[in-house]
């Protein structure tokens, strides 16, 4: 009896030690796991470390759907000019984007959503669009964009790229054009000649050259609607030749100069096989539009808490609660 004694506690004994080592064999958890839906699980990590791991990661609400935010920038560059933002501004406008959850597509999955080519485009979509074709969009802007994975759209008045002229801001080439078109970026008509703007009466009214008939005042002499036609004709085919010339392009698009339009504009752009005018109306963009609306986010200054103050106008509150801004990642 004894011995039996014995031997069942020394088998107990052996049976503890086994379990102990299988215990330290498990591997410990990870310190933190985030799932999709944010759900957090502690364990050996402090609590500042968690909320760090938290602070990088995008925000996942849907500010709207099926519809597409497009932003307006000119100069990329610490200058001081009207249209001017600077690098560092800019370069916190695309961090401010992207862990807020907004996705930046292209100018070409916009227009085929828009007309009606796919069906869908990502929730919470933005397009980022440069007006006139300055040389610091290759400079300034590109790198920002390279170094984010995301691209945009340049509507360049074309004869100024075309034609080298040392006594306007600089314009880019077609070499560096070439060079960011085979990164992904895209280059549309901004006119060939008709960023400028023309005398519509004799009191010496001036409007965009696009928008309307010019007048003479010293001959005291306007142009007839046909002839107002033919020009403005000729001035768009000539810039969309030389872009497919140049670039290869098979899309065309137009953004105004300042804005302004008429409907003979509209008209004589379409027989051209222009869908998509580009305004400076601010607004939100939904499938159908020809018209485009953007915002106005080259601002000088302007920092990255006012663009989303901006663009949260255009939430659709049906979705989801909104939250409040963070500056996490910017």
């Amino acid at each position: 009896m004894r011995k039996l004694c014995l031997l069942l506690l020394l088998i107990m004994v052996m049976l503890v030690a086994a379990a102990c080592q299988n215990k330290q064999a498990t591997p410990s958890p990870d310190p933190v796991s985030v799932d999709d839906n944010l759900q957090v699980t502690f364990t050996n990590v402090s609590f500042s470390e968690t909320l760090k791991s938290l602070k990088n990661k995008p925000m996942r609400k849907v500010h709207y759907r099926n519809q597409a935010i497009v932003l307006m920038y000119h100069e990329i560059k610490d200058s001081g000019q009207p249209f001017a933002l600077s690098s560092a501004d800019f370069e916190s406008h695309i961090r401010m984007l992207l862990h807020q959850g907004y996705n930046i597509i292209s100018i070409e999955q916009f227009e085929d959503y828009m007309s009606g080519k796919i069906r869908t485009i990502p929730d919470n979509a933005v397009v980022l669009t440069f007006d006139d074709g300055y040389e610091d969009f290759y400079q300034n802007a590109y790198p920002i964009l390279q170094k984010y994975n995301v691209t945009a759209t340049n509507f360049v008045i074309v004869k100024s790229t075309d034609i080298y002229n040392s006594k306007i801001i600089p314009h880019m080439t077609w070499d560096q054009i070439r060079e960011m078109r085979s990164k992904g970026f895209s280059f549309y008509s901004h006119t060939y000649d008709h960023h400028r703007k023309i005398n519509i009466d004799d009191a010496g009214t001036k409007i965009g050259a696009l928008a309307s008939p010019a007048y003479n005042r010293e001959h005291k002499q306007g142009e007839t609607r046909e002839e107002y036609r033919a020009r403005i004709k000729a001035d768009l085919m000539m810039a969309e030749e030389l872009l497919k010339k140049e670039v290869s392009n098979t899309r065309s698009i137009l953004a105004f100069p300042y804005g302004e339009y008429s409907e003979d504009t509209i008209s004589i752009g379409k027989e051209l096989g222009i869908n998509l005018f580009y305004t400076v109306e601010e607004g939100m963009n939904k499938r159908g539009a020809t018209l485009i609306s953007r915002i106005n986010a080259g601002v000088p200054n302007l920092s990255a808490k006012q663009l989303w103050m901006t663009m949260k106008k255009y939430d659709d509150r049906t979705l989801k609660s909104s939250y409040k801004f963070t500056t996490l990642g910017i």
